[in-house]
């Protein structure tokens, strides 16, 4: 049996976010957590340490390629996926 990918994602705009939580859970990840800025991002990155993170570019707050920097001097192997509408 193989394990089922942890997924975190965040994104400002609320439409995407919930796409994106039907998305995954159709393809049988589990969502693990889900923020609205990149300062979410980080903090839930830290609470949850996903095996895959989804970062929109353009977050308030803290962008995306901001919380991408800061989760990858806490872990440099971590995969994220930076995404953009």
């Amino acid at each position: 049996m193989s394990k089922v990918p942890t997924v975190m994602l965040a994104d400002d705009e609320e439409p995407m976010r919930m796409f994106l939580v039907g998305l995954l859970k159709h393809e049988e990840c589990k969502v693990v957590a889900v923020g609205s800025d990149g300062q979410d991002a980080y903090k839930l990155y830290q609470q949850h340490k996903p095996d895959i993170t989804l970062l929109d570019i353009n977050m308030p707050k803290m962008n995306g390629v901001e919380a991408l920097r800061k989760i990858r001097e806490d872990d440099k192997d971590s995969f994220i996926c930076m995404i953009s509408a």
